[in-house]
């Protein structure tokens, strides 16, 4: 019986194994006995790293076996741990079920979101930027800012704040360009996790402004003379006593005999007078001493790069001035007699002579070095010269000039990726450059600008150009290698024409016509810039300009040119290019810094001089009194003399929040439209966080009775949300103030660009 038993088992295992060899895809019926592992390796995420959107984020995960795709819920399942919207490492859990074992974690990173740089705005004193950017929409965020003054961010430093959205960059270089970018980091169980760094930006410092000290300085006071004294007052007499009175006779007593009277005492003799003293006699005045002639700038021992500048004053003014070297370096402007600044072309010993009026003599000895720099390496010295053919030429875009100089404009090609490093330029009176007047600069760090919409480069030669001058310019590429300098050929010679600056009777060639680009807003203040559009078919924007007798109407091109999103710009050019090339002609910025009428005119110039082609008048209102007159009229709108002074404000706040709308912007920065824009905010009625408590600030001084008038944009505490207010004190109360808008009302959802070619949507201004 157990012999069939057995026979019978052992048959039915050969049937079993007969059905394996013959049907092999059906193996998994022996491997669901047993779970298939999950790994690692196998898992994928559909991102490892995401931006920070205030919802929640899972990422999609794909599991997969061998080549088979596995379902969650079936063949596993889904664990995930904490708050998956915030900032930081998250983890999710993925766990084998049915077939499937193990238990594998995950971990992927939301880092916070960038934000991009609003507005650069130098300081109109020092040497120092403003940097703003928007703010970021997690609380307790920092800002970590990165400057440097090479475009590539090369010795970057970095600043880093807290809840706040601008920055003061100090101790700069005057009249130098910064480029700066921003991100944002978030603390999370101690660990920092980074947004990505924004667009670079770039901004120029504001020229060193120089105040002269007087021609001559005053003689240093000749110490005074000892003064004579006075006599010394004779004292005065004694004064004589009056006889003492005779006593009155006693009664001569009978038979007593009579005593003889009480004598008269004579006068106390008058006491001899003090001789008065003679006078002190007068010192001999002590001569005047010489000024000590000296260096306060500069010393007597200097050692200058060539293709710098540098300067010089004396502690007084200098008769005479000579320069041993004029080859080497060149007296770029005298200021005063005072102060010089020179401009050092080429390596060399020289020495400087300075004589006053006192025919004293001070010496700077200059050694100019040539000095470049190598990419990486920092400053070399260079040992030894030589020329390479295959350099390429630079590519010139244009060249203009003004009353700093020559500046010379290089197009794409001027970009690190080209084989070269710099460019060498010289100008000269003579078209075979044999004349002393004679500069070469080296550049090796040329400004060049990185962004959605330019990319260009330029140099300035700077120097005392002369009304109705021709000059030559020539250009020339090379590089730095073993400390030795290798130079391409030059360019082809370029002639530069500057205008004699007379005024011409004949006709202009080209026509003009201006127009506002903001057809709604018509007035002009002070301290702000109105973008204007000149309408011509002149070519060439180096002969056109705008003279005012209110000051130059023009402003510094960075200030409107970068941020105005509604323009499409024609023209590369270097950001302190007066007129800047769109369809149909040019726009440029005014700013004006006085009040009242001013008579404008167009200049159409050539080297003979220059031809009116226009005159208009415009009409600048004071922004201090516009300003002023627009607080006024509301305070008398809306409060009355009943009221306290917290109450006036209240009313004043409800009224502005109703009235106002945030800036412009498009949810990722602010916008400045040429056609609708944010500024003054009074005709506008655009403004943000930063502006609306100044402005309610100056409201409490215009209603006065406050003790304490507060802005705390600046330094307020829990900064991301008391920073709208103003805090206003009276007594022991205190009370904060906000007229910020309650939504976001300024959003625009698409620019729209100006289509120059529809004049009839500008504001005209009228010429004669």
């Amino acid at each position: 019986m157990k012999n069939k038993k057995r026979n019978w088992m052992k048959q039915l295992l050969c049937i079993f194994l007969m059905v394996i060899l013959i049907f092999p895809e059906n193996t998994n019926i022996i491997q669901a006995a047993s779970k298939f592992p999950l790994s690692s390796k196998n898992i994928q995420l559909s991102k490892e790293n995401t931006v920070f959107t205030g919802k929640k984020q899972k990422p999609k995960v794909i599991v997969k076996y061998k080549n088979r795709v596995l379902k969650q819920g079936k063949d596993y399942a889904l664990k995930y741990k904490g708050d998956f919207s915030k900032v930081g490492k998250h983890e999710l859990t993925i766990v084998g079920t049915g077939a499937y074992r193990g238990t594998i974690h995950k971990f992927y990173t939301i880092n916070p979101k960038s934000v991009e740089i609003q507005s650069i705005t130098p300081s109109k004193k020092n040497a120092e930027l403003s940097v703003s950017w928007k703010k970021s929409a997690i609380p307790n965020t920092y800002y970590q800012l990165s400057y440097s003054s090479n475009s590539k961010m090369k010795n970057a430093k970095i600043l880093t704040v807290k809840n706040r959205t601008k920055v003061s960059i100090s101790k700069l270089k005057f009249n130098t360009v910064y480029y700066t970018k921003v991100r944002t980091y978030i603390i999370t169980n101690g660990k920092k996790y980074y947004s990505i760094w924004s667009h670079i930006k770039s901004r120029r410092t504001r020229k060193k402004v120089i105040i002269a000290p007087p021609s001559v300085p005053t003689n240093t006071p000749a110490p005074t003379v000892t003064p004579v004294p006075t006599n010394t007052p004779a004292p005065t007499a004694t004064p004589i006593p009056t006889n003492t009175p005779a006593p009155t006779a006693t009664p001569i007593p009978t038979n007593t005999p009579a005593p003889t009277a009480t004598p008269i005492p004579t006068n106390t003799p008058t006491p001899t007078a003090t001789p008065v003293p003679t006078n002190t006699p007068t010192p001999t005045a002590t001569p005047t001493p010489k000024p000590v002639f000296k260096f306060i700038e500069g010393s007597e021992s200097m050692s200058v790069n060539a293709g710098r500048f540098f300067t010089i004053q004396t502690s007084i003014p200098a008769k005479e001035m000579t320069i041993s070297n004029t080859d080497a370096i060149q007296l770029y402007k005298k200021y005063s007699s005072d102060f010089y600044s020179f401009y050092a072309s080429e390596p060399g010993n020289v020495t400087i002579t300075f004589k006053d009026r006192y025919d004293q003599t001070i010496q700077a000895n200059v050694q100019v070095t040539q000095k470049m720099e190598e990419k990486g390496k920092g400053d070399v010295t260079i040992t030894s010269t030589g020329t390479d053919s295959t350099l390429p030429l630079p590519e010139i875009e244009r060249i203009s000039y003004g009353s700093y100089g020559i500046a010379v404009y290089f197009s794409n090609s001027f970009e690190i990726t080209d084989p070269y490093e710099g460019c060498e330029v010289q100008i000269s009176k003579e078209k075979d450059f044999a004349t002393k007047y004679h500069i070469k600069e080296d550049h090796t760090n040329n400004y060049l600008a990185d962004d959605d919409r330019y990319r260009y480069g330029y140099t300035y030669i700077t120097f005392n150009e002369k009304k109705g001058t021709t000059y030559y310019i020539r250009t020339r590429t090379y590089k730095i290698q073993n400390n030795k300098k290798i130079t391409g050929p030059w360019t082809a010679i370029q002639q530069v024409d500057i205008s004699s600056g007379q005024k011409l009777s004949r006709k202009p060639k080209y026509s003009y016509e201006l127009y506002y680009l903001d057809k709604n807003v018509s007035d002009l203040y002070t301290g702000y810039n109105r973008i204007v559009y000149i309408k011509t078919d002149n070519p060439d924007p180096d002969t056109i300009s705008i003279s005012s007798d209110n000051g130059s109407p023009y402003s510094g091109a960075s200030n409107w040119r970068d941020f105005n999103d509604d323009i499409t710009f024609l023209l590369k050019s270097d950001e302190s290019s007066r007129l800047q090339k769109v369809e149909g002609g040019y726009v440029t910025g005014w700013e004006f810094s006085k009040s009242g009428t001013s008579k404008l005119e167009i200049r159409e110039s050539s080297l003979d001089g220059y031809t009116v082609a226009g005159t208009a008048t415009v009409h600048v209102q004071d922004s201090n009194t516009a300003k002023s007159n627009w607080m006024k009229d509301i305070i008398s709108k809306v409060t009355t003399e009943e009221m306290t002074p917290f109450e006036k404000m209240d009313a004043i706040c409800q009224y502005l929040r109703m009235k106002f709308n945030y800036l412009l912007n498009d949810g990722k920065q602010i916008l400045d439209l040429a056609a609708a824009p944010n500024e003054p905010y009074w005709t506008t009625y655009h403004w943000d966080s930063m502006l609306s408590p100044a402005a309610l600030c100056d409201f409490a001084k215009l209603i006065g009775g406050f003790d304490d008038i507060h802005n705390c944009y600046y330094d307020a505490e829990n900064w991301s949300y008391m920073h709208p207010n103003a805090r206003l004190t009276i007594g022991n109360e205190t009370r904060y103030f906000s007229a910020c808008p309650l939504t976001e009302t300024g959003y625009v959802a698409k620019v729209n660009k100006i289509d120059f070619s529809h004049t009839e949507n500008f504001a005209k201004i009228t010429l004669s």
